[in-house]
């Protein structure tokens, strides 16, 4: 598989992968297997094998990095959350809006319907940061 596949492959991503990435990403090292399933086990009551398997997964997907520790392989991210996020957001923009940003970002409002003020008033501080840094180019 190409670097290019791997891009790609990491973006899609099932519930249960994003569970367990969701817990690797919170720990600062790298975490078993075993780890995992018992965090996940009490909510999920998940067999050890499905989890293994899963994180298998990730790790051809080029999610996770592992090294092998005994007889067990431990995992970490191979990307931080806000590194994937930013990979998988440029592409939802370049697929769905053609990289019309103003159109994706009207998508992204309308689809935030929660949003508070206090929310709100931080975008707009994010919009003003960008276009500052903008300018500075």
């Amino acid at each position: 598989m190409n670097s290019n596949e791997n891009q790609e492959n990491y973006l899609h991503l099932g519930d249960l992968e994003l569970q367990i990435m969701d817990i690797i990403w919170e720990r600062e090292d790298f975490v078993s297997v075993s780890e995992i399933h018992e965090i996940l086990y009490p909510k999920n009551k998940l067999a050890y094998t499905t989890i293994m398997t899963v994180m298998g997964n990730l790790h051809k997907k080029g999610v996770l990095v592992r090294h092998k520790e005994g007889k067990a392989y431990l995992y970490a991210p191979a990307k931080k959350r806000g590194e994937m996020a930013e990979k998988a957001i440029s592409k939802l923009a370049r697929v769905f809006y053609k990289d019309n940003i103003p159109e994706f970002f009207t998508c992204f409002l309308k689809s935030s319907k929660g949003m508070s003020k206090d929310d709100i008033g931080m975008l707009r501080q994010k919009l003003e940061e960008y276009e500052k840094g903008e300018e500075q180019q």
